[in-house]
């Protein structure tokens, strides 16, 4: 039963264990005031620091986190990976809106113990949080907030899901959906993912900075006379202050594909550091065809 100052109501949850464990949840809630968000299927998680990371720490170990990013599939088809960041030190809000969602969930990817170093903690073992909607939750958006953290002991990031309408008092609210608790690296069955995220600027280019975005996909490895393409682009606002130069794409071992290319200011002499936060999205085409979800990542230059 919940009883609080703005709702009230009942969930029921069902627990199946296994290699997967699943919870069923069902839920009745009643608004008893407007609040600002109401956030369904509320998850959080743990983050310092990653491959993707530029706000570096004095650690021994080479990553230090529970989930390295957020999978989103929509009512459309596709597939969205945002990789955790916490790199600015401050408090980060992205929001990615749909008319339908499908699933979301933070999950951990990497489950290389190499690439964690950390017997103890086994970052390598944490399991992924798949969210599936199992009523019709309408529109919306899914919610990721990123807090700045220093250390790996309290959990710093957040996803969620916004419905449209926030509910008004004396609303009556019902929704169910099934939490997927499990080792799987792709539980969102995006098939072509994102498995990495990395970002530099040399010494001799301080106004351009390199970012390389690898992808595994079965699709990828398929024989045919239509070459596979990168798509980066830059979206949303500012998008007009960046460039984006030298892409290329690079088959690496263990059937990996990296796109790399930089980004650089629009203007002749301008400044990373005064051009602001970009959105940037990247995938992989053959022809017309996605063989990959879409990489989407806020950066500050």
């Amino acid at each position: 039963l919940l009883d609080g100052p703005s709702y009230s109501g009942a969930y029921q949850f069902t627990i199946s264990p296994g290699a997967v464990t699943r919870v069923d949840v069902k839920a009745v809630l009643f608004a008893r005031r407007t609040v600002q968000r109401l956030g369904i299927a509320p998850m959080s998680s743990m983050f310092w620091f990653g491959e993707n990371s530029r706000r570096r720490f004095d650690d021994f170990r080479p990553e230090v986190h529970d989930s390295d990013g957020l999978a989103i599939r929509t009512g459309t088809g596709e597939r969205l990976w945002r990789p955790i960041s916490n790199d600015t030190g401050k408090l980060e809000f992205s929001s990615f809106d749909m008319e339908k969602c499908v699933g979301f969930g933070l999950l951990q990817r990497d489950r290389n113990f190499s690439s964690y170093e950390d017997g103890e903690a086994a970052y390598h073992l944490r399991p992924s949080l798949w969210i599936e909607p199992t009523s019709d939750w309408g529109p919306g958006r899914v919610m990721l907030m990123e807090i700045p953290a220093t250390n790996e002991y309290a959990d710093n990031t957040v996803a969620m899901w916004e419905p449209a309408r926030i509910p008004q008092a004396g609303d009556r609210i019902e929704f169910s959906y099934r939490q997927h608790w499990t080792m799987d690296e792709d539980p969102s069955q995006a098939d072509g993912r994102v498995v990495a995220t990395r970002s530099g600027v040399h010494d001799w280019q301080k106004e351009q900075r390199t970012i390389a975005v690898e992808f595994v996909g079965n699709a990828l490895g398929q024989r045919s006379d239509t070459p596979i393409m990168p798509l980066v682009q830059v979206v949303g606002a500012g998008a007009d202050k960046i460039k984006i130069q030298g892409i290329t794409l690079q088959p690496l071992p263990e059937a990996r594909w990296r796109v790399a290319f930089q980004i650089a200011p629009s203007t002749e002499g301008g400044k990373l550091a005064d051009i602001g936060p970009v959105e940037l999205r990247c995938c992989l085409k053959r022809g017309d065809n996605f063989l990959t979800e879409t990489w989407v990542h806020r950066v500050t230059p």
